[in-house]
Order: C-alpha cells, then structure tokens, then sequence
C-alpha cells in the first residue's frame, strides 16, 4: 500500500511539473535576465533597477535557441497595465494607457523587434533605457516580452475566433530614481452599464493613481437601489493586482437578469496591505438603457409572471365567473 502511494505522489508530480504545452517543439527557446550592477536585488530573475534622471543605459536579455534551425523571435517592450481580471499585463503593445501615467515604459525603450537566432546557439537581445530628465518619485514598471515567429503561421482562424499558439516569454522590468516609498490609493472614477458575452454587467472604474504596484486586493462590491440598506447584488474577488498608473473595469455580475430602470449606488470595499478604502458612487439606468441591453441580453430570466400563465389565469377567472353566473340563473 506504502509503494502505490509512493507510485501515485510521483505522478502526481510528474503531471504538475510537466508544461501546459502538448508540442515540446513549441518550447524551443528559453530567455534569461542578464543583471547589472545597478540591480536592487540580485536574487530577482527580473530587472529591479536604481537609474537616475536623464540616465541612459542598455540592459540584455540571453535567448537560446534549443532547435536544430535557426529562429527568428519578436522582441517588444510594454508598458505594464491592469487588464480586466484585476492582473497586471506586460503583454499589449498597444495598451489603453491611464491618465495618471506620466512616462509610459515603452516610450523610454529602445530595442531590436527582430532577433535571428542560429540554431543550438545564444545571442543577447539589447535594450536601451533612457529616463526622463526630470525627476521621478515612485516605479515606472513595464516588461520585455519574446514571442517566435513562426514560419508557417501557427495562427489559426476557427469561426470568428483568432487562437495564437505561439509561446512567450515576458521579463518585468522595475525602474526607481529612488527609495523613496510610495504611498497607495484607490479611487473610483465613473460607474458604465454593458455587458460581458451577452449578460448584463456594471462595470466600477478602479483606478491606482499613484506610482507603486498595488496588491493583494480584496474587493467586495455591492449595489443598492438607492434609499434602501440591503443590497441587490453583493461579490467579492481577492488576490487582485493593480499596475501603477492605472485603471480596469472591475464587471458586477447581473445573474443573467434584467436591467431595471432607477437610481442605484455601488459600494466598493477594498482592502489592502497598507491600507482599506470604502469608495460609492451613485449611478441610474434609464429607461432606454434598461430596453437597449435587455433586448441584447441572452438567456435573460424571467422576473415577472410569465405571458402563459397570465393567459391561463384569465381564462380560469372568466370560465368561474361564467359558472356562478350559470348557477344563479338556473337556480333563479
């Protein structure tokens, strides 16, 4: 009995180890941070770097190729954002960028998008880092990401859905002018109606305005019809991580229901390492919104009484009031 547990643990092991990848070919390069001596921390496997104004610095990045071919991989720099499941992403090339960011990370970056790599062989990809002239307080956080291109475009279309099977690599990038410690914050800007795969949804504007990664959020959201103290929709996410200088569109379920025309408030309570916040805001769904996302909305419930049923009732009524008008008669 002792030796099949052993047996099942160590499959068990071998199945988390493995890679999400059925094609080991698809795993044909790997890529390591080469640290400067202006790393903050030499244990971090990502560049952790103390710059000055107006410095300018080029950073690289080891690729080896494992294939017996030569590849050719894309290199892109990104600015770090907080995609819509509350992550921060250094995958978009393009991002929405929020208001409050003053550098963005890819426009201080400078970098080859093409490196040709020989077969069984390594070759360092370079970036070139030059800061603002102006001091700044806080992180400008971005990543370096690595995608091969595939020769034969492993891009396939299956209806209208676009599913890209290349792998990646991402390497995070912190800079800082200075220690200085930021403090966090936690705003909501503007409450929207819409929906997500046809279900109505609110979405709550989150936004972190301040330059520091703000993490381990847990949020509770809740809505209320306003003038009333027990909410009408209530949902908690934890372990949700904000990039600096940014905002997502935190989505409040609507339970495949109906929008209802009124006014309504959503209550935000969220909590995190150093501090918690209680943020509201008030917000009304008018009429028209209310018919506009309806008639959209897939697999609606229904909240009133059914047509049939209203039907069936009223027919029910009028065969017993023209039975007892029968009795009466006859009995008259």
């Amino acid at each position: 009995m002792k030796i099949k547990s052993l047996v099942i643990l160590f499959l068990l092991t071998i199945i988390l180890i493995m890679p999400t990848r059925a094609n080991a070919s698809e795993l044909s390069f790997s890529v390591q941070a080469l640290l400067p001596e202006n790393q903050i921390n030499q244990l971090h496997t990502y560049f952790d770097l103390l710059m000055k104004p107006n410095q300018k610095q080029t950073i690289q990045v080891a690729i080896k190729n494992d294939k017996d071919e030569e590849i050719q991989v894309e290199v892109n720099a990104n600015t770090a954002i907080t995609n819509s499941n509350g992550i921060i992403e250094y995958t978009n090339p393009n991002p929405k960028i929020d208001n409050t960011l003053k550098t963005e990370f890819r426009s201080i970056v400078q970098t080859e998008n093409l490196i040709i790599i020989p077969k069984n062989s390594t070759k360092n990809a370079a970036f070139t880092i030059q800061m603002p002239e102006k001091p700044y307080n806080g992180m400008i956080l971005g990543g370096l990401h690595f995608m091969e291109k595939d020769k034969e475009a492993l891009t396939k279309k299956t209806d209208s859905l676009q599913v890209d099977n290349r792998y990646s690599y991402t390497i995070g990038v912190v800079l800082q002018e200075n220690r200085t410690k930021i403090a966090p914050d936690l705003t909501l800007p503007s409450v929207k109606k819409g929906q997500i795969l046809g279900q109505n949804t609110i979405f709550t504007t989150l936004k972190n305005p301040n330059a520091t990664i703000l993490g381990d959020l847990f949020i509770t959201a809740s809505v209320y019809k306003q003038g009333e103290t027990s909410p009408i929709k209530q949902q908690s996410t934890k372990n949700l991580r904000m990039a600096p200088n940014s905002n997502f569109d935190y989505a409040i379920k609507w339970d495949n229901q109906k929008f209802k025309p009124g006014k309504y408030k959503v209550v935000i309570e969220a909590k995190g390492k150093e501090k918690n916040w209680k943020l509201q805001k008030n917000f009304t769904i008018t009429a028209k919104e209310a018919k506009i996302f309806n008639d959209k909305a897939i697999n609606l419930k229904q909240t009133g009484i059914p047509i049939w049923l209203y039907i069936v009732g009223t027919s029910l009524v009028v065969l017993l009031v023209g039975f007892i008008a029968y009795r009466i008669g006859k009995r008259r």
